[in-house]
């Protein structure tokens, strides 16, 4: 009988450490994420003339778990927007950081949780403004701040909410910069690469 107990509890306690150690946040582990869009606009309230505009955009993101909670990486950005013969075109990367909030210890699985994190980054971008006759090019950077919480749909994906500030800079070839920001709400799907 003691027997039994003894390896019941042995068990169990293998058990509580292999799945303590297979939370997505831990040291060790990968993320990827990332968006993806695609916009065509139709109707009186955006056609110029017979054209309408449309806009792509692409920003997949790698982050490694230098310890617990803490993840750094980066991210590549491209966008398009094209309206007749006028197009702007933007290639990004950059490099960040995320901290996870862990607000349960005591949890052994990661399906269901909810991981609320603090997010930081800064990409290099370069743009093109092309009207058919004339060619723009600029150079700048963003920097971004944002919040968000991970809800896990199983041990190594989740959905995300997240809201974000943005501060832009852009420079043209000739003339002066130009700065800018914006808010905005993104929602996407992650992967975590348990190791």
């Amino acid at each position: 009988m003691n027997k039994i107990l003894v390896t019941v509890l042995a068990l169990m306690l293998v058990f509580a450490i292999s799945a303590s150690a297979q939370m997505p946040t831990d040291k060790g582990n990968m993320y990827i994420g990332g968006g993806l869009s695609f916009t065509s606009f139709s109707g009186d309230l955006y056609e110029v003339g017979d054209d309408s505009p449309s806009s792509f955009q692409i920003y997949p993101e790698f982050y490694y778990f230098l310890q617990n909670n803490l993840a750094v990486g980066g991210t590549v950005g491209y966008s398009k927007y094209s309206l007749g013969d006028y197009s702007d075109s933007e290639m990004g990367f950059g490099v960040g950081g995320k901290y996870y909030f862990n607000l349960n210890s005591e949890l052994t699985e990661a399906k269901g949780a909810i991981l609320p994190y603090a997010a930081a980054n800064f990409m290099y971008v370069s743009m093109k403004e092309d009207d058919g006759t004339n060619e723009i090019k600029h150079t700048g950077y963003d920097i971004n701040l944002a919040g968000g919480a991970v809800y896990m749909l199983s041990n190594s994906v989740g959905a995300y909410g997240q809201v974000g500030y943005t501060m832009e800079s852009r420079s043209p070839e000739e003339g002066d910069s130009v700065d800018g920001a914006h808010f905005g709400f993104m929602i996407g799907v992650t992967y975590f690469i348990i190791k």
